[in-house]
């Protein structure tokens, strides 16, 4: 059994108090030879590499048949793979990179022990996955990945055992659409009908709106039925409980779309910004990252809403003000909420550095909730690496009792890049 370090956030809060953080800190690539520690709460870990400089695995997803989906980042990139975020000048980050000669996509399947079962590539940036489980026939357990490519929307459909089933590309006018999540609604005698959601941004603008659509996918065509448009922001992810579509992003928070009524009601105050949604069947989570008041960090926080009045029960911040945090991925185990995201000891954002040392680096970290209270439970935070690595959870899969987590880490010296990192963790455990 291989097991990694945790660290309560008290023991990270005197920490603190020692370590001085400066520009020339932040401004450097700094990688050391420390392997990240053990402990008793991974089951298992797996690492997965590239002959280029960077393995980032980026999403995962349940395949409904006991495997994982995933999707994966390879290449040299000064590119950061932060999901959505929003940068402390206010400005929308989404990483969006084309292949080229030194960067991979990759979507793929592989057995929760990591064993690889195919790996295809891909001609975009995936987004997060959606394995259909609730599809029927030739569409059951297949999965969806959603992206850009061109200025076009992208909807990519593959069987369980890799094989292509739909390549949409969606195109308006003068207008870059990207596509984030797509979920399933309901099957129908040739397929199901689904709901896709992102964001369009005008060429030549600097504001993006968020943008939605319901579709039916039939005999392996997609054809729109409905679309919506925001006035603002984004649309970041959705998925389908008690017959509402729930669609978390940026201005606003949370919209709630009702299939009965075919109404889109907008919640949630308009500065926050939340990227990811879990459900637990009574209530909805939401997670994300957002600036601090300040400017200087970003800030990891997770907000709850009654699935039977669609108001909201308690909103947390996760993470004290000394630190940055990024809240990527939120899944719900019972009466527990798992967040995981990325975790360093602050060090003010600073653009004039390169893109890729303009963030601290860190720790990937875990934090748990109560799901009724939002109380955080003890041992709230758990960090996995080191402070002086870069290490990052992008995602979080709940099988069962048993959490998926993925991301990177790098541990490695000067020039070797990171490793796609995968985690068997154990609820029950937490």
């Amino acid at each position: 059994m291989k097991t990694t370090h945790f660290l309560s956030l008290t023991i990270c809060l005197i920490l603190s108090t020692f370590i001085a953080c400066k520009k020339e800190d932040y401004c450097k690539n700094v990688r050391h030879t420390i392997a990240p520690n053990s402990n008793n709460l991974v089951q298992d870990e797996r690492f997965f590499t590239a002959s280029t400089q960077k393995y980032i695995l980026l999403h995962t997803a349940n395949s409904g048949d006991n495997n994982l989906y995933y999707a994966a980042y390879e290449g040299e990139s000064s590119e950061q793979y932060f999901e959505v975020i929003v940068n402390p000048d206010g400005s929308i980050y989404q990483p969006t990179t084309q292949p080229t000669a030194n960067i991979k996509h990759t979507i793929g399947k592989t057995s929760t022990n990591g064993t690889l079962q195919w790996s295809k590539s891909l001609a975009f940036y995936p987004n997060p996955l959606t394995a259909l489980t609730q599809a029927s026939g030739q569409y059951k357990n297949s999965l969806a990945v959603c992206g850009s490519e061109s200025n076009k929307g992208r909807v990519v459909l593959l069987n369980t055992t890799g094989t292509p089933q739909l390549d949409y590309k969606l195109t308006k006018i003068d207008t870059t659409v990207l596509i984030r999540k797509l979920a399933w609604i309901e099957n129908t005698t040739n397929g199901f009908r689904a709901a896709a959601v992102g964001y369009v941004t005008p060429t030549g603008s600097n504001f993006s709106y968020g943008y939605a659509f319901i579709c039916r996918i039939e005999n392996n065509q997609l054809s729109i039925e409905k679309q919506y448009l925001s006035t603002d922001g984004y649309y970041s992810d959705v998925l389908l409980t008690n017959n509402r579509l729930y669609i978390s992003g940026g201005n606003p928070v949370l919209a709630v779309f009702d299939l009965q009524l075919n109404k889109l009601t907008s919640m949630g105050e308009t500065t926050d910004q939340y990227t990811r949604l879990a459900t637990n069947g009574t209530s909805v989570f939401v997670a994300g990252t957002r600036p601090s008041d300040d400017g200087l960090r970003q800030e990891a926080q997770i907000r709850a809403y009654s699935i039977a009045n669609n108001s909201k029960i308690w909103d947390r911040y996760l993470f004290d003000q000394n630190y940055w945090s990024y809240g990527l991925s939120v899944a719900a185990v019972g009466n527990k909420v798992f967040m995981v995201g990325g975790f360093a000891m602050a060090k003010l954002y600073d653009p004039t550095c390169t893109e890729e040392y303009a963030y601290p680096r860190g720790y990937a970290c875990l934090s748990r909730v109560d799901a009724t209270t939002g109380d955080l439970f003890s041992d709230n935070i758990y960090l996995f690496g080191d402070e002086a690595n870069q290490s990052m959870f992008h995602n979080i899969t709940a099988v069962g009792n048993t959490l998926y987590t993925g991301g990177y880490t790098n541990y490695t010296e000067e020039g070797q890049g990171s490793k796609g990192w995968l985690l068997n963790l154990n609820a029950a455990d937490f």
